[in-house]
């Protein structure tokens, strides 16, 4: 049928991405990855098929088949709807249904894609990575690695898709844009995150919600913070074996506490956090500024976390306390956004200076600067290694934060831990409540015993 509704039009040759590429020579199958944007783009038409709708359909209508059309989920569409000049969707019958630039203000409804960017006003570049992201948060691919591979067109890069290689090549794409894409809207996805605390993302469905940032220019950016224009950091970032080297605008919070105090959710200040942990997380923090901006105009900026001296791969992105310090826990902060307050702070005191950093890539876990001491709990009895009681000072229990991150992740809260001391005998207690309950309510509870004077990580 598509030949016969290509041929009806006047048109000798069609290319189907279904059945036109040999999958068994990966030479062809690269090079039709790599140049699928490109065909599209040099195409006279491109006929979309939809299987899902019938030729009864009103596409206009929010309730409407096309609205929910399959193939607005699918990865490998997004470049079919972009690249091309012309594309005619049809219905499962073959019956035309409607034009990608007649039915532009639906389509933009739909798939969040630009009404300029759909309707050829605007160039496809002219849209920031954060964004562009954010078109595909929510399409779905077979394969993994085709989330990835889907989006080569999108932004202009080239790579070789090595299937099997899993997660690993949406973090291969990113790479690639950061040596071809001057953007640091590529750093600014999930407010809160609890998976790596590394600069780059997971995956694309990690920019879900990261429509509304924009690159700055340098005299944007400079004016902003009234700074002189070769005071203004270049955008350049390339990968390293110790992380993502870049110079970045930086604040020292521990030197500037009262600046740190004018920026949102930045509490507690690091001398005011109450527990060991919430003190290590704060302790020997930057707030890095980044050259783009929300929707409201107000700068984005990441906490970087010094790793210890014997950590080589760099510092890591996100700044955690422990409940109950944190009020509502939803994972580490990787984003600050700073408004007119914090800036006129920064312009008065001009604390920012210009640092080159190596962030965390992705792979790596934040180092625990913990000593070797381990606790476990098991069968409702807190055992403890080593048993070294003699001259050991306070006891003082605390949660993992990675236990933390894990049960938030999954869904559940923890109470405070409550702890009752004789002379040898320590009760621990606490409770296990699901956050998707309203009110909280109880799951679980449990209670340990341990003997000694020692601290405890739970």
């Amino acid at each position: 049928m598509a030949c016969k509704v290509a041929r009806e039009a006047g048109y000798e040759l069609l290319w189907i991405d279904a059945c036109c590429i040999d999958k068994s020579s990966s030479a062809e199958l690269a090079e039709a990855i790599n140049s699928m944007f490109e065909w599209y783009r040099l195409s006279d038409v491109c006929y979309a098929f939809l299987a899902d709708v019938p030729h009864s359909d009103d596409p206009q209508k929010v309730y409407s088949r096309f609205w929910d059309s399959r193939w607005h989920k699918r990865g490998w569409t997004l470049q079919e709807l972009v690249a091309p000049d012309r594309v005619i969707f049809l219905t499962r019958t073959w019956t035309f249904l409607g034009t990608k630039s007649g039915l532009a203000r639906t389509i933009e409804e739909v798939t969040g894609i630009d009404f300029d960017i759909l309707i050829g006003r605007a160039p496809i570049d002219s849209v920031s990575v954060a964004r562009r992201m954010a078109w595909a948060a929510e399409r779905e691919t077979t394969r993994l690695e085709d989330r990835a591979y889907s989006l080569l067109g999108i932004f202009g890069v080239h790579m070789a898709p090595i299937y099997g290689e899993g997660p690993n090549a949406f973090l291969r794409l990113q790479d690639e844009i950061l040596r071809t894409v001057p953007d640091q809207t590529i750093f600014v996805w999930g407010r809160h995150t609890t998976s790596s605390p590394g600069l780059l993302a997971s995956s694309p469905s990690s920019f879900e919600g990261s429509t509304d940032y924009r690159v700055m220019s340098p005299v944007d950016f400079a004016s902003k913070l009234r700074l002189r224009i070769e005071e203004v950091p270049p955008l350049h970032a390339v990968a390293t074996p110790q992380g993502i080297r870049i110079k970045l605008l930086c604040l020292d919070v521990n030197k500037f506490p009262d600046i740190a105090g004018s920026i949102p959710d930045l509490q507690p200040l690091p001398e005011k956090a109450s527990c060991r942990n919430c003190r290590e997380k704060c302790t020997h923090m930057l707030l890095a500024i980044l050259r783009c901006q929300d929707r409201d105009g107000d700068l984005v900026a990441l906490p970087l976390r010094r790793s210890p001296p014997d950590h080589e791969k760099g510092l890591y992105v996100g700044y955690e306390l422990c409940p109950p310090h944190s009020g509502s826990w939803n994972g580490p902060t990787r984003m600050f956004f700073l408004p007119e307050v914090a800036l006129a702070q920064l312009r008065a005191h001009r604390p920012l200076s210009a640092v080159d950093v190596s962030i965390l890539h992705h792979h790596f876990s934040p180092p625990s600067s913990r000593s070797s001491r381990q606790v476990s709990l098991k069968k409702g009895r807190l055992r403890s290694w080593p048993l070294d009681w003699e001259g050991a000072g306070a006891v003082e229990f605390e949660f993992s934060l990675d236990s933390i991150r894990k049960l938030a992740a999954s869904g559940f809260h923890l109470s405070p831990l409550q702890c009752n001391q004789s002379s040898r005998t320590i009760d621990v207690s606490f409770t296990l409540y699901s956050t998707s309950s309203n009110p909280l309510s109880p799951v679980a509870g449990y209670s340990a015993k341990t003997e000694g004077d020692d601290r405890y990580h739970i």
